[in-house]
């Protein structure tokens, strides 16, 4: 018989013999490795010192990298139902790239929505990302909004933390939530959010820094919906008079604007300050009206008659 003929068989001895070894192999190490299910998800993330020493000067090409395999990892957490250490992931991305706006922006979603139960650490090292985001970010609504409604409604509620400190990041969360009104986003919810703070404010008996929040949102707001809910909001809680001088003051304001530079908007007027006259304004006594000598528009709000 040629070798031709007896290497069939063989071969087909062979094949069969490997794919028994290969099933019986396979039943011992479907056990072991559904066994050996990670119980925590993502790989080591280099700490932010190193990792911008890493980068070779391609910062922000790594935290793009880093960035995509945190939204990855995220998801395997949930289908593994581990723990990911999404904050590792989010201070090594804020040091590569401070002017990287997402990861700021779900900082309280990458670390306290798991598939676990979040820990009070959680949610402070939420909080410390949404400072670092609003440091740098500092004229984004849109994170001053996500920033407060997570302080001054979520940390307090999960009955993790002391009860000075969640009371003490609820006054916080108002307080941006105040600021996201008066950066007034494009966010078509936010005057609702408006109403929310200053219904905080009052619960916390606030009401100095309510009538200033008002008088803010009217003076820097040219949504006529936004100002009838805060003049409205204010009437109902302080009463008649409080309305009727936070309308003054927005009235005053509004002359100020058409006696200087009534061409333009109303932030450049804001950035550039109220008009002054040095000569009238001159030495303790002079001739021209307080609010006509501020330098400042905090300054000329203060001038105001009340």
């Amino acid at each position: 018989m040629r070798w031709s003929d007896r290497g069939g068989p063989v071969a087909l001895v062979a094949i069969v013999s490997a794919a028994i070894a290969v099933h019986h192999t396979r039943l011992e190490l479907v056990p072991r490795h559904a066994a050996a299910r990670r119980t925590v998800a993502g790989a080591a993330v280099p700490p932010p010192a190193l990792a911008t020493l890493v980068s070779l000067g391609y910062r922000d090409a790594l935290a793009d990298y880093l960035f995509a395999t945190l939204l990855v990892e995220y998801g395997i957490s949930f289908q593994e139902k581990t723990r990911l250490d999404a904050g590792a992931y989010v201070d090594t991305i804020n040091a590569l790239a401070p002017g990287f706006r997402q990861p700021y922006l779900f900082a309280d979603t990458f670390m306290t929505l798991r598939p676990v139960p979040p820990v009070a650490e959680d949610y402070r090292h939420a909080r410390a990302v949404f400072l670092r985001g609003l440091a740098a970010f500092p004229t984004d609504a849109e994170l001053w909004l996500t920033s407060g409604q997570f302080l001054a409604y979520v940390l307090p509620s999960r009955d993790l933390v002391p009860e000075a400190e969640a009371s003490e990041a609820k006054l916080e969360g108002m307080r941006q939530l105040a600021r996201a009104c008066e950066l007034v986003g494009r966010n078509e919810n936010l005057p609702y959010h408006c109403v929310t703070a200053a219904h905080l404010m009052t619960r916390r008996g606030e009401n100095e820094a309510l009538v200033r929040f008002v008088e803010r949102m009217l003076a820097v707001s040219d949504s006529d919906e936004i100002r009838e809910l805060a003049s409205g909001y204010l009437e109902k809680v302080l009463g008649e008079q409080a309305r009727e001088r936070a309308e003054r003051r927005r009235v005053a304001f509004e002359r100020a604007w058409g006696r200087d530079l009534a061409w333009v908007s109303r932030d450049h007027l804001l950035a550039l300050g109220p008009a002054f006259d040095p000569a009238r304004c001159a030495g303790r006594g002079g001739a021209a009206p307080r609010e006509r000598c501020a330098t400042s528009w905090s300054g000329w709000a203060e001038a105001l008659p009340p």
